[in-house]
Parts: C-alpha cells; structure tokens; sequence
C-alpha cells in the first residue's frame, strides 16, 4: 500500500508540496493527481495510526470522494453494518438503556435518501481505514509520497516557498514549491512556523481512550455506533467503529489525574463495567490522550501557503465535523490551485478558499461546542450536577483519600458515587424523571443528525461566484433540515435523471472542468467560441452537458427542471467542486453571452485579464 522509505527522490522543485497525510492531506493530493499537478506529500508515518480516531464519514465526504475517483465500496468494507451505524443509546451499562436516538427511523432516513446519490447516508468507519484506502487510490492515481520524513518551511518569496525535508536517517533535501498545503494536524509545526495563531478555547476537556479489539457481536443486545454510559463507576463514552474489531472507549480525566491512573487493568476493569461483564476478557491494543479544543486559525492563507484540515481548525467531536470538514478543505483548495498553477487565473483566485471556508468551518466549530455543552443536559435531566464529576475526582485522588482508594479495592469510590447512581436506578421508577431523559435524549437528535451542515452550507457570493446571495447559511432550514436549492454558492442537489434511477445530476460533476448543464435548445459542443468565451471567464476548462440529449424521456425533463430550479431552456454552471457558479433563465443566443457577469475573479488569458458585463437582465 506504501512505496518503501528507502530510495524516496525528493525532487528540487514541484508545484505543490503538501505536509501531512492524515485525511485532508491525502485528499489534497488525491485531488492534485487528478487534475495533474505535480506535487510531492510529506509524512512523518510509515503507516496511518491504528489507534482509532474519528469515525464517521459524512454523505457530503462520501460525495466528494467519489467524485474523486475513491470507490465508497472499499471504504463501506470495514465501516461497521448501517444498524450499528444508525443507532445512538445513552445507559447505565451497554445492556441498560435509558433511551436512545434511531437515525434510522422512516422520517431522518427518508431525507437522506431523498437528497443522496449513494446508498449510504453516513459510514461508521475507522479515521485509519478511510486513510489506508484513500492512500492506496491516490497512489494507483499517480500520488508522489515521502513516508517517514518531515518537512519545515524555511522561508517563502515571489519564486515559491523553501522548505527542508528530512529524512528519517537524518538526511535532508531542499525543495522549492509554488505553493504548500500544510495539512499535518493540530499538533503540526506548520501552521507554527508560518506564525499563525489559533483563536478559540485551546482546552475545554482532557481526554485518556483505550483501543481494545473484541468481537462483541453475539454480547451486544443493541447494536449502537455510540453508547453514553453515565454509570458513575465507569462513565465514559463507548465508540463501536467496528463490532467485531474494533472499539474505544473515552474516559474524562480532570485535575489531579494523569493519563497514568488509567493503565491497562483499569482501562479494562471499566469496560467489563459498562458492558456489565465482569469476566470480559478485554484485548486492549493501545491506550492515548487527547485534548478538546475548539480553535479556528486567525488566518488560512499566509503567501502561497494554505492550512487545511486540524492545522487550521480543531472542534469538539460532537457533531463529528472535524475530519469531514478538512476533506472539504481540500476539496475546495485544489482545484483552484490547479487553475493558477496552470496560467488560466489570478493568483487572487486563491483568496476565495479562505473566504468560502471559513464562515463554513466556524459555524461547524460553534455547533460542535454547542453539542458538547448539551449533552449534559440528559445528565441535569437525571437531577445530576455534571460539575461532580471533576469534584468526585479530585476527591478521590487528593491525598490521604488516593491511598484509601487503594485500601478498600475502589469502595471508596463507590460509597461517594452512591448518591448518583441512586438517581440513575430510582429513573424508572419516577414517570416524571423518565420523561425529563427522553426529552433530554431526543433533544440531542440534531448532534447526529445534521443533513443541513452537511449539505445546506451556501458559499457566499465573491469572486468565483455569481449573482445576488447572503453569507454562508443554509437556504431555509436549520441542522437538521436541508433545502435544496440553485442559487450562486450552493451544493448542486441530487435529482434522478432517468426513472431508472440511473444517473444523477451529481453524476455530471467534473472535478477538472466546470459544467454547464442546460436546457436550451443548442449544440453548445458545436459553438467552440461561446465556450471558450466562457472558460476564459471562469479559468478552467467548460464542459457542456445537455437535459435535452441526457436520454431521458421528454415527459421526465419537467421534473428534473423543477428538481434544479430551471426554466425552461436555463442553464445552470458549476465549480468543480460541485457548487453552483451561476445560473441563467435562459442562455439565447450568441453563446458568448454566457461570460457576461462576475463568474469569478478577473483571470489571466492570452488576451489579459477578461474585463465583465454585469449587467445581463437574464442572470439571477
């Protein structure tokens, strides 16, 4: 899956250089190879970590890696099954719910599969499965990679950016690239080194977590991607990335605790706890430690270097929004350097990355906060004070009471815990406590179910963007709810294109072109200088594609009109990344008429910089 270490050729120059190979530095380099752009990726790893990280891919990342030629079986291979997947339970132990959230149910899975081209709405898989295919694809796609060496950016100018590569044996190489991506993680020196700071809370929790890997199938009574377990004598969070393989279990730890006080044997004594089994053999493979944050960078671009990914913002995991959004970092980013890269536009075209993303990633990171904040909600519902926890802990390991701990074999613990656990179990006894935790659990339904994120997020209208719009905000809607719509900023929505259910609009996507998908009664491909006119405006490569020659019966193209927001004859454009450019009512004639209107950014041509009408009554 890895070239070998030895004999890695670091070239002297390259158009992009990308340092990192977590999730959004592979995809960026999934993306360049795509659009053939030389670049070279730098990664301290042999291997992606096996200690699993994040775990869920969003419908939006599966969209988008499809489209870059990721083939979503291969991924959906060693995603936990879909029922797993769908499935959020909040217990005293694994086997004793007090409620749980069914993203499965018919309302949240009939919008999913409305608004998908997919089968899957979201996979429950492993951070370091998705990285190992996505390598693997990048490299039969052309990937340059440099394993196990690090690469520091020493200083950039107009010619490009220097930066040392070190190997692991010490020997360095000095390489000049156009342009970097600094995708190397929250705990990267890049974003360091190009002295941009993080704006933001650097520790709202520490976190220790074990990886254990036993096959708890037949265990199981409810089959869940996530269990809450609010057990005071092992409370924690229970993360099911694969059922049969692969498992993890987060613990809190506050002051006075080290990630020390959670060896092995203690790790495994609480995860018999929460699965209520108390001779659980438990295979724990690796313990680590975390901390949670929610920062977004001060900058995203400082000269021709860009931070994606968690080298540019951290969030909570609530919400799941951290690794999914540095795919679409990446997503948004290279297609635009290829344009440069390549003469077709302004350098300026690249400060629309930071322009686009970040209202984007900042809301993600609000919502994300926001998720973590509520989710002690159904602990208050309970009548329990979540500021105990910290209290009962630094009780319990402030001298002489550590001691004592270790004399009666935890019952002191116990005995301090009692007062909670007495709440937990009297719950079901009291209809009105029992109605306060289901609505507290139902209240938490949007923290998993975020199809307006995912999808509803609105570009604002700048310089690769056409025609009237606000800021980023989901055109009708809130977290849970998407709208599908056309206008200049927005995701082109999934229609059927046939009643087969064949082909979708998302399929006429193209991540090295811009697609004009239209209506009008016109040989577009016949009309080369109308095209051209465009691509010179929109500085990339204009790929026509016809309703009226889809091959679709005529008594279809009135629904696939309506489902894409077009009159009869108009046309929509759209960004290689999938986002509408701009859309007309009707194109008319000449074709050359389409350049009219502020596509994008003034971009270089043979001719100069394209000077643009932006007054066409037909556009809006």
């Amino acid at each position: 899956m890895t070239h070998p270490v030895p004999g890695v050729h670091i070239p002297e120059r390259t158009d992009v250089l990308i340092i990192g190979g977590g999730p959004a530095g592979v995809v960026s380099a999934l993306a360049l190879a795509r659009l053939g752009i030389d670049h070279l990726l730098v990664e301290r790893r042999a291997q992606p970590r096996e200690h699993p990280k994040a775990h869920e891919l969003s419908a939006r990342s599966i969209e988008i890696l499809t489209e870059l030629g990721v083939d979503a079986r291969q991924l959906a291979r060693e995603a936990s099954d879909q029922e797993t997947a769908e499935r959020v339970l909040f217990c005293e132990t694994v086997d004793r719910e007090f409620g749980r959230i069914e993203l499965g149910a018919p309302a949240i899975a009939a919008k999913y599969h409305r608004h998908l081209r997919g089968p899957w709405p979201l996979l429950n898989v492993s951070q370091s499965e998705v990285e190992k295919v996505l390598r693997s694809t990048a490299l039969s796609a052309g990937m340059r990679l440099a394993l196990q060496h690090r690469a520091d950016i020493v200083n950039q100018d107009e010619d490009g950016i220097r930066c040392r590569i070190t190997s692991r044996t010490g020997a360095t190489h000095t390489l000049t690239a156009r342009y970097v991506i600094v995708a190397d993680g929250a705990s990267g020196q890049g974003r360091i080194a190009l002295g941009v700071p993080m704006r933001g809370p650097e520790k709202i929790q520490d976190f220790v977590s074990a990886y254990f890997t036993n096959d708890l199938r037949q265990l199981v009574k409810t089959p869940a991607k996530l269990y809450w377990i609010l057990n005071p004598d092992c409370y924690g969070t229970l993360i099911c990335h694969h059922p049969a393989k692969r498992w993890v279990m987060h613990v809190p730890i506050y002051d006075g605790e080290t990630v020390d006080d959670y060896p092995r044997e203690v790790f495994a004594q609480r995860i018999r706890r929460a699965f209520g089994q108390d001779d659980l053999d438990v295979r724990i493979e690796s313990i680590s430690s975390w901390r949670m944050s929610a920062q977004v960078a001060e900058r995203f671009r400082v000269g021709r270097a860009f931070l994606i990914g968690d080298a540019a913002h951290r969030f909570p995991p609530t919400g799941g929004l951290g690794m999914n959004s540095g795919m679409a970092d990446a997503h948004n980013l290279c297609w635009k350097l290829a344009a440069v890269i390549r003469g077709r536009a302004s350098a300026e075209l690249l400060d629309s990355y930071e322009t686009e993303r970040r209202p984007v990633i900042e809301r993600n990171c609000e919502e994300s906060l926001r998720n973590y904040e509520e989710i002690f909600d159904v602990m208050r519902a309970f009548g329990l004070d979540p500021a105990a926890l910290p209290l009962l802990t630094r009780l319990r390991t402030a001298p002489p009471f550590r001691h004592l701990e270790a004399w009666t074999d935890g019952a002191f613990s116990r005995l301090c815990s009692y007062p909670a656990r007495w709440r937990l179990a009297g719950s079901h006894r009291r209809p009105a406590t029992a109605a306060r935790v289901r609505a507290a659990i139902a209240d938490q339904t949007e923290h998993f179910d975020r199809i307006g994120l995912e999808l509803g997020y609105r570009y604002p209208v700048n310089g690769t963007l056409a025609g009237p719009g606000p800021a980023v905000e989901p055109p009708g809607g809130g977290v849970g709810e998407y709208v599908p719509a056309t206008a200049p900023g927005c995701r082109l929505p999934h229609v059927w294109l046939d009643p087969r259910h064949t082909r979708s609009s998302r399929d006429v996507i193209d991540y090295r072109a811009y697609v004009l998908l239209h209506d009008a009664d016109l040989d577009l491909n016949g009309d080369r200088g109308g095209v051209r006119a465009l691509e010179l405006a929109v500085g990339c490569p204009v790929r026509p594609v016809s309703l009226r020659h889809a091959g679709m019966p005529q008594a279809e193209r009135p629904r696939v009109c309506r489902g894409l927001g077009l009159d009869a004859g108009g046309a929509l454009l759209i960004r290689p990344d999938g986002h509408i450019a701009r859309r007309w009512r009707g194109l008319g004639e000449p074709l050359a008429d389409l350049s009219s209107g502020p596509v994008s950014l003034q971009h270089r041509s043979a001719r100069g910089p394209v000077a643009l009408n932006r007054r066409n009554p037909s556009t809006y």
